[in-house]
């Protein structure tokens, strides 16, 4: 088998782990031809071919010199790799993936998610953060193999057979010009034969060791992503789901945008939760790391997930579950009373908000609080930020929001369900944290990157 290998190399620090991804593929028993696509001359054997140049001004133009390679030189190999020069693929990553492809649909194609390791041998898989998720409903099997689909395309690599190439060629998007669209322009390079070529890039997950690869920096490790327990949580979710798989959000449609699955402890509302609270309802449920503190504090808490595969997760932290379908949780939940409900984010994200929150101010106890965060839209620095941004997918998200944007839409909804406004917080950006003791209002209002209401009946 003959195999074209596209390397993109930017500057001199990431050297070592480009030559680490020379020998891995050096000790391949194929025919191995490996180029790296570089910003300056260098030289890494007689037996490596380096292209000079940027496609465009751009530096991050750099990984689509791969394009025109590949394009030139598309009857001549079997299998082609495109990849990041910090990303190691495996020949158990070629020859799994080389498997499947005889057993997927035409249209669809085997991909990778990386994971990172610590110093104590512990796995992270850092493409798993914000509103990336496993799509449910997506599984497939075939022929003992099954894949699911998950909604951040990039892997910083992708494997194309001859075949599959010809494919991506045929569709006319596989563009030589750089370019952003749903991601930014360096994750483009290696997202586009899924994003505009028709293809659908899949996992399996029924054997998933063979398709993750390693990050080699491991720089994420701790600041992004989820543990092995969780990834391992998900898989076994996927592999027992079905073809109803239930996604609370379902008009939240476009894959990767919207709520955040992975969020934090969220210090904003647990400080706004009364200390005799003894149980609490989570609309909107993903990670579950603030719910898994509430619990660990001695309450009772019961979420409504964001869909049937994270629920997990919650419930690995000791989190009772329902559904995740508005109209079925609501159902479930009818004669159960709270002391606390918080709705994270969740608002924004559905075309009837106020049904929701009727729906919630009917499981509050007479004293009960409801806890509502959203995100300030409409406030300017979020607004520049997001336009400033590289990162594409970010602005989608915005793009994604329906309404109750700003506090004072919420303070209308409150007031035409009921609901008593009784405490606020502004949660601003770093940079901007001096104006959380301003009494100013309205400045407030125009600059908090989110703000968390607490009301009463």
């Amino acid at each position: 088998m003959k195999v074209l290998v596209a390397i993109a190399n930017y500057g001199n620090t990431h050297t070592d782990y480009l030559n680490r991804l020379i020998r891995e593929y050096q000790s391949m028993p194929y025919e191995i031809d490996i180029v790296v696509l570089s910003d300056t001359v260098k030289v890494f054997g007689a037996e490596i071919e380096v292209i000079v140049g940027l496609p465009a001004r751009d530096p991050w133009s750099l990984p689509f010199s791969h394009r025109k390679l590949f394009i030139e030189r598309a009857d001549v190999y079997d299998l082609f790799i495109y990849s990041e020069d910090d990303t190691l693929i495996t020949r158990r990553n070629i020859d799994s993936f080389l498997q499947v492809t005889e057993v997927l649909q035409s249209d669809e194609i085997a991909g990778f998610t990386a994971y990172e390791i610590d110093g104590s041998g512990n796995y992270s898989y850092p493409a798993f953060h914000g509103p990336f998720r496993w799509i449910p409903g997506s599984v497939r099997k075939y022929k003992g193999y099954t894949f699911a689909r998950f909604s951040n395309d990039h892997s910083a690599c992708y494997l194309l057979t001859r075949t599959q190439l010809r494919a991506v060629l045929n569709s006319g998007g596989y563009s030589t010009i750089p370019h952003a669209g749903r991601y930014d322009m360096l994750v483009s390079a290696a997202t586009d034969p899924y994003t505009q070529c028709g293809l659908t890039k899949v996992i399996c997950i029924s054997h998933i060791n063979d398709f993750v690869v390693h990050h080699l920096p491991n720089k994420y490790f701790g600041r992004v992503g989820i543990s092995q327990e969780d990834f391992g949580i998900q898989i076994e979710a996927l592999l027992s789901a079905n073809e109803g798989s239930l996604h609370l959000l379902r008009s939240d449609k476009e894959e990767g945008a919207g709520k955040f699955y992975f969020e934090p402890i969220r210090d904003d509302i647990l400080k706004l939760i009364p200390p005799n609270t003894r149980n609490v309802l989570s609309i909107g449920c993903g990670h579950a790391m603030t719910e898994k503190k509430l619990v660990e504090m001695g309450m009772d808490v019961v979420g409504i997930p964001l869909d049937s595969i994270i629920a997990g997760c919650a419930t690995a932290r000791g989190v009772k579950t329902t559904v995740a379908d508005f109209d079925q949780a609501f159902e479930s939940l009818s004669g159960s009373m709270f002391n606390c409900i918080i709705v994270p984010e969740i608002l924004e994200y559905v075309r009837n908000p106020e049904e929701i929150l009727k729906q919630c101010s009917k499981l509050i106890a007479g004293d009960g609080m409801i806890i509502i965060s959203m995100t300030n839209i409409n406030f300017i620095t979020n607004v520049i930020d997001k336009l400033r941004s590289r990162n594409s997918i970010q602005w989608y998200s915005l793009l994604k929001v329906w309404r109750t944007s700003t506090r004072r839409e919420m303070s209308q909804l409150f007031a035409r369900i009921g609901l008593k406004e009784i405490n606020i917080i502004h949660v601003f950006r770093e940079r901007l944290s001096a104006l959380e003791s301003t009494k100013v209002t309205m400045l407030k209002d125009a600059l908090a990157r989110r703000i968390v209401l607490a009301a009463r009946m």
